[in-house]
């Protein structure tokens, strides 16, 4: 089983406290330090939009002796030079199902977005892109989307990165509505990103149906800064727990995950 730790992004883009970029650096090296080896270190969007995801750049420049691969999130092709001047390999983007979130997001519908991705990645290979779709399992403008809308957004997606990575956005999805959507996406190369309550039943049920790749956040920090009320992610050390529970190899010290601290 995979986990990729999105606590110094998505953990902490809406955070109570900005943290320094020492502070960032010093999570992420502990972070690394508990054997967790695939971290979203960053986003390369507008610091007016997320103050908390200000100065990306140089936190990911004191990071360069650690034995991680890091990915950043970008929304546009100005985020994707930023992070190929910086000698990122691997980046994630994201759209939504629903196009009032995106409207309300990214300001564009989503063949606006796909469009302008597919011709800002045409040189940069699928492996090394992770596409996320938010509001799959339910949008607060929209509801729960219909089996072609998820089809087609997932489609898309594929067309653009070899990872589709599917969010609960605002923690509205059960075990039966995630184990339907999984059972429609199945021929897709899915990971899942969940935020809410009673999240490891989810986790179950998701890796009953082949899924072994996990977002999770220490913790459990974080929620979508564009949504008040939004839950937090699936805690890293829950789901560590979770792992080694059942015989699942995570490589990852479930105790110095718990030693790790973050400022409030």
């Amino acid at each position: 089983m995979l986990i990729h730790e999105v606590g110094p992004r998505d953990g902490l883009q809406g955070h109570s406290v900005k943290l320094s970029v020492e502070e960032r650096v010093d999570l992420i090296k502990q972070l690394n330090d508990a054997g967790i080896n695939n971290i979203e270190f960053g986003a390369f969007v507008h610091p007016k939009r997320v103050p908390n995801m200000a100065d990306s750049d140089k936190v990911f420049q004191q990071l360069n002796n650690l034995s991680c691969e890091f990915s950043v999130l970008i929304p546009n092709s100005h985020g994707l030079k930023k992070a190929r001047e910086l000698g990122i390999q691997k980046v994630n983007i994201f759209f939504s199902c629903s196009n009032e979130f995106n409207q309300r997001n990214l300001g564009k519908d989503m063949n606006q977005i796909i469009t302008e991705f597919k011709e800002m990645l045409k040189d940069t290979p699928k492996k090394d892109v992770r596409v996320y779709i938010s509001t799959i399992f339910g949008c607060p403008y929209l509801g729960v989307p219909t089996n072609d809308m998820i089809l087609h957004a997932v489609k898309e997606a594929s067309e653009l990165g070899d990872k589709i990575v599917l969010c609960d956005t605002i923690g509205s999805a059960d075990t039966k509505l995630l184990s339907n959507i999984l059972d429609l996406v199945k021929d897709y190369n899915i990971s899942l990103h969940l935020h809410g309550d009673d999240l490891l039943d989810k986790v179950e049920v998701a890796y009953e149906k082949g899924v072994r790749e996990f977002d999770s956040s220490i913790h459990g920090l974080g929620g979508c800064p564009f949504m008040p009320g939004t839950k937090g992610n699936l805690s890293t050390e829950k789901l560590v727990d979770w792992a080694h529970k059942k015989g699942i190899e995570t490589n990852i010290d479930i105790n110095k995950l718990k030693m790790i601290s973050i400022p409030h």
